[in-house]
């Protein structure tokens, strides 16, 4: 029970830092996008906020590179929530799938899955086989377990 609330205390902690009201610096898309291979972590939270917020699509391959980098999983979170909110089919979800599939922290994997859901690119084969994998690989986890049911029965519908 510790666990779950641990982890639903942390995601809210995340959730809020991320897209709680900010004001800019004078900052561009590019400045952002650099920002999430900083080693600070505020800076990662923040470019992955105006990023969740502005939506670029030229920011996805950079978001997931910076997702493989990112030591901190608070920062993997901050970046992969940003990319969930995209409303983007396609590289995103497939994005998430390689994270999925690399990623040893199944905080980062749930937040993943949680992002690959909210995308609702269910028609793509990366959704599937995302699921598959945690399915095989991540069922002694019971958030990961929750999630990959949820996902299945939103794919068939």
């Amino acid at each position: 029970m510790t666990v779950k609330i641990l982890r639903l205390l942390t995601t809210a902690i995340l959730f809020t830092a991320l897209f709680a009201g900010s004001v800019y610096a004078e900052k561009n898309k590019g400045d952002y996008i650099n920002d999430l291979t900083s080693g600070n972590e505020a800076d990662v939270i923040a470019a992955a906020k105006f990023l969740a917020d502005e939506k670029p699509e030229d920011a996805v391959d950079p978001m997931i590179n910076a997702i493989k980098a990112q030591k901190s999983s608070r920062s993997k979170i901050a970046i992969i929530s940003a990319l969930g909110a995209f409303d983007q089919k396609g590289r995103p979800a497939s994005g998430l799938k390689e994270i999925i599939e690399t990623e040893k922290d199944n905080t980062v994997v749930y937040s993943a899955l949680l992002a690959v859901m909210n995308l609702k690119d269910i028609e793509n084969a990366d959704t599937l086989k995302a699921i598959e994998y945690c399915e095989s690989n991540k069922q002694d986890d019971p958030f990961v377990r929750d999630i990959t049911g949820r996902m299945r029965k939103l794919i068939q519908g």
